[in-house]
């Protein structure tokens, strides 16, 4: 294992586990800004996401939202739930796209058991969401879920 440092006044010492972090997320935040172009990389949206939720004992679900060039208009915090679930609510998710005038949509959560397979209610409720989406002209681009290693539920043709 590599041990960072930090400057601290005129000397050096040892990086605690939550500077690394906090360094780690502020540098994803930035390649993942507003403005930026989300999907030209998908190993940072991984990267971000897994640094954002990985460590959460709870399930969190939340949206990046798009513009039509693919671009980030805003991140949000949906909701949150218990170990092992969360209840979402469609309506919310079509509000934040109108609110933030969303053309394209990236769904997330975690899973605080490390298994990041899509279980029948995250496919069902993905399902809903590209329904109600879809009558506002929002395209649901894909719906990635943070365990041990993330995954793409559109690398996995479910999107």
């Amino acid at each position: 294992m590599t041990t960072l440092f930090v400057r601290d006044g005129g000397a050096f010492r040892t990086a605690k586990s939550e500077e690394v972090l906090e360094c780690a997320e502020a540098t994803l935040s930035r390649r993942c800004r507003i403005g930026s172009p989300v999907l030209s990389r998908p190993e940072d949206v991984r990267s971000y996401l897994r640094l954002h939720l990985a460590h959460l004992p709870y399930e969190m679900f939340g949206c990046l939202y798009l513009n039509s060039r693919r671009r980030l208009i805003a991140r949000e915090d949906l909701f949150r739930g218990t170990i092992d679930g969360a209840t979402v609510y469609a309506r919310e998710i079509i509000r934040g796209c109108i609110r933030h005038e969303a053309a394209e949509l990236l769904l997330y959560h975690n899973h605080p058991s490390g298994d990041p397979s899509p279980s029948e209610a995250d496919q069902s409720m993905t399902a809903r969401i590209q329904e109600a989406a879809h009558l506002i002209d929002v395209r649901v681009l894909d719906h990635w879920i943070v365990g041990q290693t993330v995954i793409s539920m559109a690398e996995l043709g479910m999107v």
